[in-house]
């Protein structure tokens, strides 16, 4: 899923990547210009998410590893151990980022200046079948949703 920022656009794809673009109209023309692109992260089947002005993702580099990048230069500023997950549906709450990963792990993890500390993991299944995969976005609700708490109980897992 791209990240849209202003005039500008981040993508990656399957063994591709990423890279940010720029959207400008002159009159009645539609025009893009290449902002950078960093080989190192390849984005496929998650989305990234902003924090800050770094991006937070998972690339399919390594068999899933997770990365930082600067959104304006597009430079790498931290990735994580290899094999996490072969992918993951991504969202953030400030700057706590939460990621359903496919084998239906969650990974909660703080980002903190050049790097992401994991908090906590969720094991979202009482007993997994490697053939089960997690495939769904969820949703981040603070405390005061008081209709989020009336359909499911929730524990506080970041504050």
């Amino acid at each position: 899923m791209p990240i849209v920022i202003d005039d500008r656009v981040i993508v990656g794809g399957y063994q591709k990547p990423t890279w940010a673009f720029r959207v400008r109209r002159n009159g009645n023309q539609w025009t893009t210009e290449d902002l950078w692109e960093n080989p190192e992260i390849w984005q496929f089947m998650t989305n990234g998410v902003m924090v800050g002005d770094t991006v937070f993702g998972l690339s399919s580099r390594n068999r899933g590893q997770y990365f930082l990048l600067d959104s304006k230069s597009g430079k790498t500023i931290w990735t994580g151990m290899p094999r996490q997950a072969e992918n993951a549906a991504i969202l953030r709450a400030g700057g706590v980022v939460f990621s359903l990963e496919d084998d239906a792990e969650l990974m909660v993890g703080r980002v903190s200046g050049s790097q992401v500390q994991e908090v906590k993991r969720y094991i979202l299944e009482a007993a997994p079948d490697p053939r089960r995969r997690a495939w769904t976005v969820g949703r981040v609700v603070d405390d005061g949703d008081s209709a989020a708490r009336r359909r499911q109980p929730y524990e506080k897992i970041a504050g």
